[in-house]
Parts: C-alpha cells; structure tokens; sequence
C-alpha cells in the first residue's frame, strides 16, 4: 500500500480519478439544467417581454419590438418610484457602512473567544424568518409604541420605517465580507506603519481600509443589489405607502403588465452587472499583496535605528490603556448595534406574553395568545405545507448541490464553472427569477402549485448548497481517495467511505440552510402558490399588511426560538467540522509520509 500511495501522492492519477467523474456527470448537470431552466429561461422571457405591449382589447402582451415599457418606467408616473428605490438603495449602502464599517473593525480586534461571541451575536438574526425580523419593528414603531414614546416622532408607513427596516435587515450582510477582510490584514504592515510614526488614524486611512477594500466594496454592493429588488420591507413597513420597484414587479410584472415588468427587470439586471464589474475591478486592483509600507506614506528616507525601536516598543508598552481607549468608539458602535438587530425581536417574545392585545402596555403574564396561534386551522395547514416544501426543496438541493460540488472537486474549471453559476444565482434579487416563473409558467401551459413551487426552490438552494460544500471539497486531499482506490475499491464505494463522510458537517450544515432558507422563503411562493397552498411566511406576511394580532406575536415568537435552534445546530456542526478538519490532516500527512518512507531506495 505504501509503495502505491507514495507513487500518486504527487498527483491524482488518470485512472483513478475518471471513472467517479463521469458517474457523477449526470447529477452535476441537473445543477446547470435547473439554472437554465429556472433561472435562465425566465430572465430572458421577461428581458423579451420589456420590448412588447399590451393590447387594450384582448390584454393580451403583442411582441412588437417596441420599447414603450422603458418610457412607461421613467414617465412621470413611475419615476418617482424609481427615484424613490434608488435613493432609499443608496442610503441603505450609505448607512450600512457607517454602522456596520466601525462594527466590523471592532470585531476584527478582538481577541479569539470575544470575536466568536460577535460573529454569533452578528449573525444569528439572520437565521430569524425575515418577515418576523421586518413585522417586529411595526409593533417598535407602531403609535403608541416604543420609538414614539421615546422621541415623539412617528415613522411608521413612512420612508424612514422603510429604510430603517432595510438596513436592520442587510447590514449583517456587508459585515461578513467586511469583516472577513479586516481581518486579514498583516500585522506586519500596521508594525510597521507604527515604527513609521504613523498615527493610529493614519493607519486606518492609509494601510487597513485599502488593504480591505474587496471586502468593503463586496459587502456595498451585495447591499445595493439586494435593496433594488426588495418589496417586503415596503409592503410592511411602508403599508402600501411607500411603493418600491420590488412591489411594482411582485404585484403587476407576472400579470396584465409584463411589459412593465420586464423593463424593470431589465434595469434591476444592469445594476446587478454593474455591481459585478465593480465587484471584480476593485478586486483585481486591490493592493492586498502589496501590503506593506508603501501604503503608510511616510517619508522613505525614514528608518528606525535601534535607539527608534526601543523608544517604541516602551512607547506601546506605555500605550496600552490609551489603545483600549482609541478602541472604545468602535466598541461602542458594535454593542449599539447588536441592540438595534435584537430589540425587535425582544419586543415581539415580550407581546406573545402580555395579556394586553395592543401591546402598548404591560397588562399581565399569559400563554392565551400561543393557545389561540394552535387553535388556527389556516396556520396549522400552513405549517404543514411549509414542511412538505422546504423538507423537500432542502434534501433535492443537497443532492444536486452535493454532486456538483463533488463532481468539480479536483477541476479548476468546473470549480469556477460551478462558482459563477451559484453567485449569480444567489446575486440576483429573487423578485426577478419570481415574477419570470410567474409569467411563464401559464404561458407555457404549467399551472401553480406545490410541484412548481419545489423546483424552483431547489434550483434556488442548491447554489448556497453548492458553495459551501464545494468549498470544502475543494479543500480536502486526495490521497485518501487514491489509497482506497489501489486496494480495488470501486469508485462509487470511495464516493459512500471515503468522500461522503469527510464531507458530511459540511452537507449537514448546507442542508439545514437550505431547510431555513425554503421555510422562510416569501417571493417565490408568493409568485407560484396554489389556492391551498399558503405558507408559514405568507400567512405572516399576509396577516401583518392587515394588522398585527397578538396571535401573530405568538407565531414570530416561536419562529424566533426555531430559528435560534438551527443557528445553534449549524455552529454544532461548523465545530465537527473544524475537528474533523484536522483529524483527516494528520491522518493524510500520517499516510503521505508513510508513502514516501516507503518509496525511498
């Protein structure tokens, strides 16, 4: 065995590698089939209804290659909702990197148990029904509420709600990449700068912010892109007063006005490429391997001597409370923060107890409102639908995303192949691959329904799949696979011993948010639901442009205590990944050294 392994450790070798590959073709290509099929294939259907018209008699869309649409848009009709998404987009950006730019750079400067506790404190709203997150600020802002009771002022189906919503629920996803950028910078470039005399500011200005522009940029722009295309934050929070592109194309795209439709498509789809090239120049000009001093701009005549680094390192030594002291504003920001995403979802797990239905008061302590949510037939068929639907969508979009992942792990191309196919699907604002289902389907003779509603969000999830655990196939060795291979292993045997279990945490992970992400998803079941088949998110958002019932408190707050059980289930898991992670690197170096030993003379 020794002697095998050592002569294929240098590489994976032909024969062992094509036979898995072309078994598992079939099933990396039902990935591109459903991104074809699902995505593709809408997008240019409503790209083609831009350039049509609706004929007054028949209502019927007449292709006649007109671009009456694109006038219609920008008429004085519709601009001031085009001027209206895009100023509320640019001020969500704006303000996400005011709040989240200071947050990140407090998180990346904590030590490593404290950044943990802040990446968890961070991120597990998101793991929140996004409907819950966006209903919960109606009962903060509500008259009579908290924020009015405080300030005076009431925000509540006015641009502001709106635009706090948007920022409440996007500014985790700018500091993620911000995040993961900042913390990537050298140390040895901040040293270095401070032996230059460069200022703490100095360094943030000059060394820090450049070196993590991908991520900064990165994070703006998924912000942008997804601020263009929402329609839930307005229909909640605006109460139909406060009208987006995103509610124009949920409620008229994939009906009577699929030219309007269209046209909208077409310009959310220009922005989305132009946050992509924006994404990839800022990228491929990033000084990130650069890093050093060039970037402090201090005088290059200047050259610490030995008396200069002693002066300060005693300098730092001495230094320390003022550098807790320089950090405490970024502090701060992060705890402020960490308050505006939870107390939302505090106010909503207090409401489902208070005896008082307005909830603008304490009244007493009660569990009525949970029995009233349980006594609901039209909440408990919801349920059962959600299940059937994310239950199904989640094991279908692991299996696809799984095989394609595992299919391009020892391929570059496929990789990138696989890369750009998922990142353009998770980019794309779902309010377009939506409402592009739900004026195709019935032109192509294909009712709504359960059935449509699972594809679609297979196609959907299966890209989050594919990300994650091709990002840790990508990473795992082969020389394991190779070993099983040499003794007479059958391919697919290697595939249920060796490949499946090293890239179970990573599976499980991806099939629980996918689970998470089906359960909550609102766009693509507002646009293909069937009469019966309403679900969790849709009774919610459905209930809450009425009005916000005790019984609605009760729901959120249960989905609440699901959601932070999946986010708890999912660290689990990130943890045996981890462990497992270096278990199989110890195990690999044990079998690549034996090899070698081996194949010596």
């Amino acid at each position: 065995m020794g002697r095998h392994v050592g002569r294929v450790q240098g590489g994976v070798s032909r024969r062992s590698t094509r036979p898995y590959r072309i078994r598992l073709g079939p099933l990396a290509i039902a990935d591109w089939v459903l991104m074809v099929a699902v995505c593709l294939v809408p997008i240019g259907f409503m790209v083609a209804r831009s350039f049509g018209r609706v004929n007054a008699i028949t209502l019927d869309v007449e292709m006649s290659g007109t671009i009456e649409a694109y006038r219609t848009l920008f008429s004085p009709t519709y601009r001031p909702v085009v001027v209206r998404s895009l100023t509320l987009a640019g001020l969500t950006v704006l303000l996400c990197v005011v709040v989240g730019l200071p947050a990140a750079l407090a998180m990346s400067r904590l030590g490593p148990r404290a950044r943990t506790w802040a990446l968890v404190a961070v991120m597990m709203p998101s793991f929140v029904s996004f409907s819950v997150r966006i209903f919960a600020w109606q009962g903060v802002l509500a008259t009579g509420g908290p924020i009015e009771s405080i300030s005076g002022l009431q925000l509540l189906y006015r641009p502001p709600a709106v635009l706090i919503g948007m920022i409440t629920a996007y500014v985790p996803l700018f500091i993620l990449p911000t995040y993961s950028a900042l913390s990537r910078v050298p140390r040895e470039a901040l040293d270095a700068a401070s032996d230059l005399y460069a200022t703490p500011r100095r360094q943030l200005r000059t060394v820090t912010l450049p070196l993590a522009l991908p991520g900064i940029v990165t994070g703006a722009v998924l912000v942008a892109v997804l601020s263009i295309g929402e329609f839930i934050v307005p229909a909640v929070l605006g109460g139909g007063k406060v009208l987006l592109l995103g509610n124009i194309l949920a409620e008229r795209g994939a009906g009577r006005d699929q030219p309007l439709g269209g046209a909208i498509t077409v310009m959310m789809l220009v922005i989305f490429l132009l946050a992509a090239v924006i994404v990839g120049l800022v990228r491929r000009r990033s000084p990130h391997q650069d890093a050093g001093v060039g970037f402090v701009g201090a005088p290059s005549e200047v050259r610490p001597t030995g008396s200069t680094s002693r002066r300060v390192v005693a300098g730092r030594r001495r230094g320390l409370d003022m550098e807790r002291v320089r950090r405490l504003p970024s502090a701060v920001m992060l705890g402020l923060f960490v308050v505006l995403l939870y107390a939302p979802l505090l106010f909503v797990l207090v409401a489902s107890l208070n005896r008082n239905p307005d909830s603008t008061s304490w009244q007493g302590f009660t569990f009525g409102w949970y029995q009233a949510a349980f006594d609901d037939q039209s909440l408990r068929s919801a349920v059962w639908v959600s299940l059937q639907i994310a239950a199904g969508a989640a094991t279908l979009a692991v299996l696809i995303g799984t095989a394609a992942a595992i299919a391009a792990r020892h391929s570059r191309v496929l990789q990138k192949i696989n890369l750009a196919v998922a990142t353009a699907r998770v980019g794309t604002p779902e309010i377009i691959l939506a409402t592009g289902l739900g004026a195709l389907l019935p032109t192509i003779g294909i009712g709504f329904g359960r059935i449509p509603m699972l594809v679609a969000h297979t196609a959907y999830l299966s890209a989050y799949v594919m990300l994650i655990v091709g990002a840790r196939a990508a990473g795992s060795a082969a020389v394991m696979e190779e070993s099983a291979l040499d003794l007479g292993a059958t391919p697919w045997r290697v595939i249920r011993t060796v490949i499946l279990p090293d890239l179970l945490p990573a599976i499980a992970s991806a099939g629980l948010l996918a689970l998470a992400f089906s359960f909550d998803d609102v766009a693509l079941s507002l646009a293909l639901r069937g009469a019966d088949d309403t679900t969790v998110p849709l009774y919610i958002f459905s209930a809450v442009q009425r009005r916000v019932t005790p019984s609605i408190h009760a729901i959120g707050a249960m989905i609440i205590l699901i959601g932070v059980t999946v986010f708890a289930a999912a660290s689990l898991i990130n943890r045996a990944i981890a462990g497992r992670s270096a278990t199989d690197e110890v195990i690999a170096d044990d079998l690549v050294w034996d090899g070698s030993a081996q194949a010596r003379p």
